[in-house]
């Protein structure tokens, strides 16, 4: 029994050294049948049996291992999603957009790439409208000696003044004034029969100092004088009114001195809280303030070249005239207290 084995074994090797082939049966079976998905990002391949897969669908093929067994694997191919938003946002003139890092700082469309949480690019199209900047033309007129806030300041005199306003939802606007000024605060000149003023006003009412009781009558531009006083005059320009400074005059004084003679600042005006004087003139200067009544309101004394702070801060709001009074030199400022 063992020599007729041996000689068997002895024929199959002689087949096989001559190529001859003989049907191999396998005792048992040993394929394997696999599933596989995979996902890539767009425009990516993969590679499966020799060739790179850039089309989504399902491919099969059987791999042979060492042994001679075979593995079919069933491989779905698939591409993940991409992510895509689109939207519009606004520029203001000299504006720029910074979006995670891509900086915008003109009109025009953009395609930002960004890389989503599944690790793919995601793409953003913005659309980027340039707002036209708003430039507004503005002309006001005040009278002299009021004052307006514009931009960041408050301004009195008259000129081109241009300020930048920010605007809610909305790009800031540029903003051009033309202030005007309508004269009141003319010089009251004297001559050898009375007081005159050389520019013509709208109306004239001449008035009798510290008092301010209109002269009757007295509705020129010139007013007569006969014996020494302190007169002031009204003046009424374009709805501008106006009282000028108090001024002495005597026919018979050789001497007088003349309210230009020293200079000083009554600010700030409009007035709140208070209210400053200051003035170059050489002597102590008796301060009063009245109201429109004619009440007086505030009485002191200014030392030269010393800011003396007047509280306003109690007073009802309106027009106030203050008066500063230096030997026979008056002046008087119109204040108004908010």
């Amino acid at each position: 029994m063992i020599q007729k084995a041996l000689v068997l074994a002895v024929l199959m090797f002689a087949h096989a050294k001559s190529g001859y082939s003989t049907a191999y049966v396998k005792t048992a079976d040993c394929s394997n049948e696999y599933h596989r998905e995979i996902k890539v990002c767009p425009g990516s391949t993969y590679l499966f049996a020799g060739q790179f897969l850039s089309i989504e669908g399902l491919y099969t093929h059987t791999f042979t291992d060492l042994n001679g067994c075979d593995s079919i694997v069933h491989l779905q191919f698939w591409f993940l999603p991409t992510s895509t938003y689109e939207f519009q946002t606004y520029l203001c003139q000299g504006q720029s957009l910074n979006y995670s890092g891509y900086l915008i700082d003109a009109p025009g469309i953009y395609n930002l790439h960004y890389t989503a949480s599944w690790g793919c690019d995601s793409t953003v199209i913005v659309h980027v409208i340039q707002l036209p900047a708003y430039v507004g033309n503005v002309e006001k007129t005040l009278c002299e000696g009021d004052s307006i806030f514009f931009g960041t300041r408050w301004i009195s005199e008259a000129g081109d003044y241009q300020a930048l306003f920010a605007r809610n939802g909305g790009c800031d606007s540029v903003v051009n004034l033309k202030l005007n000024i309508t004269q009141t605060r003319v010089a009251i000149n004297k001559e050898s029969d009375g007081l005159m003023v050389a520019v013509p006003m709208d109306a004239y009412q001449w008035m009798v100092c510290p008092t301010f009781y209109p002269i009757p009558n007295a509705n020129n531009r010139k007013l007569p004088v006969t014996s020494q006083g302190t007169y002031a005059l009204r003046v009424e320009n374009k709805g501008c009114v106006d009282t000028l400074d108090c001024i002495f005059f005597d026919r018979n004084a050789t001497a007088v001195e003349e309210v230009s003679s020293w200079n000083m600042r009554v600010y700030p005006n409009p007035a709140r809280d208070f209210v400053n004087v200051y003035g170059e003139y050489s002597e102590k200067a008796l301060v009063e303030m009245y109201g429109i009544d004619g009440q007086r309101v505030y009485t002191g004394e200014a030392l030269p070249e010393q800011k003396l702070e007047i509280p306003t801060i109690d007073l009802k709001s309106g027009i106030y005239i203050l008066r500063v009074t230096v030997g026979r030199s008056l002046k008087t400022f119109k204040i108004s207290i908010e």
